[in-house]
């Protein structure tokens, strides 16, 4: 299973990895998890992120940055809530599961 549990550290809503963008959100976690091998653009392009008690939502570009390791995810769709501080699970795009 491809598949790390992080906690959700900043979220900013209608907005994309290059700016404002409507029906899209960005969502940062910090981890320290192998899972996580490499840093760059889109790692988990493709992939979902199952916020905890929320929903279901498609990663549509990613940015990892190192030290300490930080990923920073555009979804599509506007998650309604309070999301600081939330589990969830991000799946790379190779497993769905």
């Amino acid at each position: 299973m491809n598949f790390a549990s992080v906690t959700i550290t900043r979220a900013t809503l209608n907005m994309g990895l290059s700016g404002p963008t409507s029906g899209h959100s960005k969502i940062e976690i910090v981890h320290n998890n192998s899972f996580f091998n490499g840093v760059g653009r889109n790692l988990f392009e493709n992939g979902k992120l199952k916020i905890t008690g929320v929903n279901n939502y498609r990663v549509l570009a990613s940015r990892t940055l190192n030290n300490p390791q930080v990923t920073t995810l555009e979804i599509d769709g506007v998650p309604a809530g309070t999301l600081v501080g939330k589990s969830v699970k991000l799946y790379d795009d190779d497993d769905w599961s």
